[in-house]
């Protein structure tokens, strides 16, 4: 990393990021606590970097971690930008990126589709599916700026185009919301 650090982090066109792998749990080493999580930021923030992304690699997170964990390195490396990677394969993907949000997390990655994985860690399934993460946002009235049926329109071509992965798509699943009657009903 440092002869990357020392190469790349003079020119200001170039951001470097360093993404913590298994920050919640790993296959092989079991629980990864907070402060085993701090010394590898610490470590990566002594280069330079100032982006760095918790990654839930193999879906052992749950929101009261993923509180914990973020907000010990937010206290302790204010100047660091964080962001969050959470593999859907527990089902706690969605709520564990709602608690980063709630938190104060702005940078997360998905996948459309829900595609992904890990070829590294033994059962890690895809990631948080894109679509199901802004109709999240969306209908809560987080706006992000992406047009879901158009995003939608990409599931269906992958769909078509590569029948083997199987989308683990929510929203593409079921589909937008049929609205009627927008009245609300109380």
């Amino acid at each position: 990393m440092q002869r990357i650090c020392r190469s790349y982090l003079p020119d200001p066109s170039i951001t470097l990021r360093v993404d913590l792998a298994t920050a919640f749990g790993c296959p092989f080493s079991g629980n990864i606590t907070t402060a085993a999580v701090l010394r590898m930021v610490e470590k990566a923030a002594a280069y330079g970097i100032k982006e760095i992304t918790l990654c839930g690699t193999v879906g052992f997170g749950n929101p009261r971690m993923v509180e914990e964990k973020f907000s010990a390195c937010r206290l302790r490396f204010p100047h660091i930008n964080f962001g969050a990677h959470f593999h859907n394969t527990r089902g706690l993907a969605l709520a564990n990126t709602l608690r980063a949000y709630e938190i104060g997390i702005r940078s997360f990655d998905s996948a459309v589709g829900g595609l992904g994985g890990c070829p590294y860690a033994p059962g890690s399934s895809g990631n948080v599916a894109t679509e199901d993460m802004i109709f999240m946002f969306e209908e809560m009235g987080i706006k992000t700026g992406v047009d879901l049926k158009k995003l939608l329109d990409v599931c269906s071509f992958l769909n078509k185009t590569l029948p083997q992965a199987k989308l683990a798509s929510s929203l593409y699943q079921a589909g937008l919301p049929n609205i009627i009657n927008k009245k609300e009903i109380s």
